[in-house]
Protein backbone atom coordinates (compact mmCIF):
# COMPACT_ATOMS: atom_id res chain seq x y z
CA UNK A 1 0.00 0.00 0.00
CA UNK A 2 2.40 2.72 0.92
CA UNK A 3 4.65 1.82 -2.53
CA UNK A 4 1.60 2.66 -4.44
CA UNK A 5 0.83 5.77 -2.43
CA UNK A 6 4.78 6.87 -2.98
CA UNK A 7 4.45 6.46 -6.57
CA UNK A 8 1.06 8.44 -6.77
CA UNK A 9 2.73 11.22 -4.55
CA UNK A 10 5.95 11.34 -7.27
CA UNK A 11 3.20 12.55 -10.12
CA UNK A 12 0.82 14.64 -8.40
CA UNK A 13 2.76 16.87 -6.30
CA UNK A 14 2.78 20.18 -8.17
CA UNK A 15 5.56 22.69 -7.78
CA UNK A 16 3.43 25.04 -6.60
CA UNK A 17 5.61 25.61 -3.25
CA UNK A 18 8.42 26.47 -5.91
CA UNK A 19 7.15 28.96 -7.44
CA UNK A 20 5.55 30.61 -4.96
CA UNK A 21 9.45 31.03 -3.62
CA UNK A 22 10.91 32.28 -7.29
CA UNK A 23 7.91 34.91 -7.61
CA UNK A 24 9.55 38.41 -7.60
CA UNK A 25 12.42 36.88 -6.01
CA UNK A 26 16.06 37.70 -6.89
CA UNK A 27 17.43 34.34 -7.67
CA UNK A 28 20.83 32.77 -7.72
CA UNK A 29 21.11 29.65 -9.27
CA UNK A 30 23.92 27.86 -8.35
CA UNK A 31 25.84 25.58 -11.26
CA UNK A 32 28.92 23.00 -10.47
CA UNK A 33 31.27 23.65 -12.97
CA UNK A 34 34.94 24.39 -11.76
CA UNK A 35 35.15 27.59 -13.23
CA UNK A 36 33.34 29.10 -10.45
CA UNK A 37 36.02 29.19 -8.11
CA UNK A 38 37.74 31.11 -10.80
CA UNK A 39 35.54 33.75 -9.34
CA UNK A 40 34.77 35.30 -5.78
CA UNK A 41 30.73 36.15 -6.46
CA UNK A 42 29.85 34.23 -3.05
CA UNK A 43 28.76 38.18 -1.86
CA UNK A 44 26.29 38.41 -5.13
CA UNK A 45 25.23 34.70 -4.26
CA UNK A 46 23.96 35.64 -0.60
CA UNK A 47 22.61 38.88 -1.22
CA UNK A 48 20.33 37.38 -3.44
CA UNK A 49 16.94 36.62 -1.81
CA UNK A 50 16.95 32.71 -3.09
CA UNK A 51 19.51 30.18 -3.42
CA UNK A 52 19.23 27.22 -5.59
CA UNK A 53 21.80 25.04 -5.61
CA UNK A 54 21.86 21.32 -7.75
CA UNK A 55 23.09 17.77 -7.49
CA UNK A 56 26.27 17.31 -4.98
CA UNK A 57 27.05 20.71 -5.36
CA UNK A 58 27.93 21.62 -2.07
CA UNK A 59 29.57 24.63 -0.66
CA UNK A 60 33.64 23.93 -0.90
CA UNK A 61 34.51 28.09 -1.01
CA UNK A 62 32.43 30.47 0.18
CA UNK A 63 33.84 32.93 -1.35
CA UNK A 64 32.89 31.57 -4.60
CA UNK A 65 29.67 29.71 -3.75
CA UNK A 66 27.94 31.63 -1.19
CA UNK A 67 27.36 30.11 1.93
CA UNK A 68 23.38 29.00 2.44
CA UNK A 69 20.94 27.01 0.35
CA UNK A 70 17.15 27.64 -0.19
CA UNK A 71 16.29 25.24 -2.27
CA UNK A 72 18.31 21.97 -3.35
CA UNK A 73 17.24 20.26 -6.87
CA UNK A 74 18.41 16.42 -7.83
CA UNK A 75 18.46 14.17 -9.97
CA UNK A 76 21.27 12.27 -7.76
CA UNK A 77 20.42 10.20 -4.45
CA UNK A 78 22.25 11.99 -2.05
CA UNK A 79 22.71 10.46 1.55
CA UNK A 80 20.44 12.07 3.78
CA UNK A 81 23.00 13.01 6.11
CA UNK A 82 24.97 14.47 3.51
CA UNK A 83 21.65 16.77 2.90
CA UNK A 84 20.75 17.89 6.05
CA UNK A 85 24.32 18.64 7.26
CA UNK A 86 25.69 20.45 3.88
CA UNK A 87 22.25 21.71 2.52
CA UNK A 88 19.76 21.95 4.81
CA UNK A 89 16.88 23.30 2.38
CA UNK A 90 13.55 24.64 2.63
CA UNK A 91 12.47 22.80 -0.07
CA UNK A 92 14.30 19.71 -1.91
CA UNK A 93 13.01 19.55 -5.69
CA UNK A 94 13.71 15.84 -7.32
CA UNK A 95 13.89 16.55 -11.28
CA UNK A 96 15.03 14.02 -13.11
CA UNK A 97 12.09 12.12 -15.09
CA UNK A 98 13.61 8.59 -13.69
CA UNK A 99 11.08 8.62 -10.54
CA UNK A 100 12.29 4.92 -9.34
CA UNK A 101 15.03 6.77 -8.35
CA UNK A 102 13.58 9.15 -6.04
CA UNK A 103 14.90 7.92 -1.86
CA UNK A 104 11.26 8.08 -0.11
CA UNK A 105 13.37 8.88 3.00
CA UNK A 106 13.39 12.79 1.42
CA UNK A 107 9.68 12.98 2.65
CA UNK A 108 10.61 12.23 6.05
CA UNK A 109 12.96 15.16 6.38
CA UNK A 110 12.02 17.63 4.00
CA UNK A 111 9.07 19.70 1.79
CA UNK A 112 9.32 17.71 -1.65
CA UNK A 113 8.23 18.39 -5.06
CA UNK A 114 8.70 16.54 -8.23
CA UNK A 115 9.28 18.70 -11.43
CA UNK A 116 6.38 17.68 -13.99
CA UNK A 117 7.38 14.85 -16.12
CA UNK A 118 5.80 16.40 -19.38
CA UNK A 119 7.77 19.24 -18.79
CA UNK A 120 11.09 17.08 -19.01
CA UNK A 121 9.89 15.55 -22.40
CA UNK A 122 9.26 18.66 -23.88
CA UNK A 123 12.73 20.34 -22.91
CA UNK A 124 13.98 16.77 -24.20
CA UNK A 125 12.55 17.28 -27.32
CA UNK A 126 13.43 21.21 -27.71
CA UNK A 127 17.05 19.91 -26.74
CA UNK A 128 17.72 16.56 -28.65
CA UNK A 129 19.38 15.65 -25.89
CA UNK A 130 18.63 14.57 -22.11
CA UNK A 131 19.21 17.91 -20.11
CA UNK A 132 20.86 18.08 -16.87
CA UNK A 133 19.28 19.59 -14.08
CA UNK A 134 20.76 22.73 -13.99
CA UNK A 135 18.82 23.20 -17.34
CA UNK A 136 15.80 21.11 -15.91
CA UNK A 137 15.47 24.32 -13.21
CA UNK A 138 16.65 27.17 -15.37
CA UNK A 139 14.11 25.92 -17.88
CA UNK A 140 11.30 25.55 -15.50
CA UNK A 141 12.20 29.45 -14.08
CA UNK A 142 12.28 30.79 -17.03
CA UNK A 143 8.94 29.25 -18.91
CA UNK A 144 6.79 28.89 -15.45
CA UNK A 145 7.93 31.06 -13.14
CA UNK A 146 8.00 35.09 -12.39
CA UNK A 147 11.34 35.81 -10.78
CA UNK A 148 12.36 39.44 -10.59
CA UNK A 149 15.66 38.46 -11.91
CA UNK A 150 18.14 35.22 -11.75
CA UNK A 151 21.56 35.36 -11.25
CA UNK A 152 23.39 31.93 -12.79
CA UNK A 153 26.48 31.62 -11.41
CA UNK A 154 29.01 28.09 -12.00
CA UNK A 155 27.47 27.08 -15.88
CA UNK A 156 29.60 26.77 -18.52
CA UNK A 157 28.18 24.08 -20.36
CA UNK A 158 31.00 21.74 -20.07
CA UNK A 159 33.94 23.76 -20.66
CA UNK A 160 35.13 23.26 -17.18
CA UNK A 161 34.49 19.79 -15.44
CA UNK A 162 31.95 19.36 -12.61
CA UNK A 163 33.90 19.88 -9.00
CA UNK A 164 32.85 17.28 -7.31
CA UNK A 165 34.20 14.49 -9.45
CA UNK A 166 36.34 16.54 -11.41
CA UNK A 167 35.39 15.64 -14.73
CA UNK A 168 33.07 17.09 -18.03
CA UNK A 169 29.78 14.95 -17.02
CA UNK A 170 28.57 14.64 -20.35
CA UNK A 171 27.11 11.73 -21.07
CA UNK A 172 23.72 12.01 -22.48
CA UNK A 173 24.07 15.94 -22.62
CA UNK A 174 25.11 18.09 -25.14
CA UNK A 175 26.89 21.66 -24.07
CA UNK A 176 26.51 22.99 -27.40
CA UNK A 177 22.49 22.26 -26.69
CA UNK A 178 22.14 23.61 -23.26
CA UNK A 179 24.40 26.46 -24.36
CA UNK A 180 22.04 28.16 -26.71
CA UNK A 181 19.01 27.54 -24.77
CA UNK A 182 20.59 29.06 -21.72
CA UNK A 183 21.78 31.85 -24.35
CA UNK A 184 17.84 32.43 -25.22
CA UNK A 185 17.77 32.94 -21.39
CA UNK A 186 20.74 35.52 -21.32
CA UNK A 187 18.28 37.08 -23.81
CA UNK A 188 15.11 37.70 -21.89
CA UNK A 189 15.12 40.49 -19.33
CA UNK A 190 15.88 38.61 -16.19
CA UNK A 191 18.25 36.14 -16.53
CA UNK A 192 21.50 37.30 -15.79
CA UNK A 193 24.91 35.00 -16.73
CA UNK A 194 27.30 35.67 -13.94
CA UNK A 195 30.06 32.98 -15.02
Amino acid sequence: MFNCLLEAIKFIIPMNEFKKIVRNNRIALIGNASSIFSLKNGYKIDACDIVIRINAGFVKDSSAQGSRTDVWVTSLNVPMLEVKTKFDPKLVVWATSKRRLFPSEYLDEFKVEFHPLWEWVKLRFTLGYRPTTGAIVANYIFSKCKPKVVHIFGFDNFASPTFYHNRANIGPHSGEAERILFNKFYKSRFFINEN
